[in-house]
């Protein structure tokens, strides 16, 4: 009869053990980044300020808790390189022709026949307007391409908040710290403002 009370005992203790340590796994932890005093390695400080840049920090942790998020993250640091990427080639290109045009400029005032001198300098126009004509086409996609990128970065910032406003708004329902403590120091002041008023009268 004891051992089966005992072997209850023991079967009751680890449930409960259990199911405290269910309750905890399930309660949400306040965020590294909102803790006092903690240290965290998502701690990003502001470049303006140097304090810690808290959205970015909420967000990083965030990113490592979420697959969905950190996908994101993947993606745009894959955007971002693939742009400069697409780049190079055409901005290579077009900066051997500008400096081939600025040299040709260059060349061009070296000339003291005024009529060769203007003529060279029509061709030179001339040759100038026909590549603009031809790389019309280039430069509209670059000019969508930055529109894009631009896009990217707004909807990017905008990520970050709507998804780390409701975190904070937790901390502050939750964390609020008590009155009490300024009150009962409201309170000894009052004590010792009406003593010293008390002696001061006398």
């Amino acid at each position: 009869m004891k051992k089966i009370q005992l072997a209850s005992i023991i079967v009751f203790a680890l449930l409960s053990c259990n199911q405290k340590k269910t309750q905890e796994s399930l309660a949400p932890e306040t965020p590294i980044a909102l803790q006092q005093n903690a240290s965290s390695e998502y701690s990003l400080l502001s470049k303006r300020s140097g304090r810690e840049d808290l959205v970015e920090s909420l967000y990083a942790e965030l990113v490592n808790k979420t697959p969905e998020l950190k996908d994101i993250e993947k993606q745009i640091i894959f955007l971002n390189e693939a742009r400069t990427d697409s780049l190079e080639g055409f901005s290579n290109f077009n900066q051997k022709n500008k400096d081939y045009y600025d040299n040709a400029v260059q060349h061009s005032a070296t000339i003291n026949d005024s009529v060769l001198s203007n003529r060279i300098k029509l061709m030179i126009s001339n040759s100038q307007s026909k590549y603009s004509n031809q790389v019309g086409g280039h430069k509209s996609l670059i000019s969508l391409l930055d529109s894009k990128a631009i896009r990217l970065q707004d909807m990017h910032v905008l990520l970050k908040i709507v998804k780390t406003l409701p975190l904070i708004e937790k901390f502050q329902k939750d964390k609020i710290p008590d009155k009490k403590p300024i009150e009962k120091t409201i309170n000894e002041y009052d004590k010792t403002i009406k003593k010293i008023e008390t002696i001061s009268n006398q």
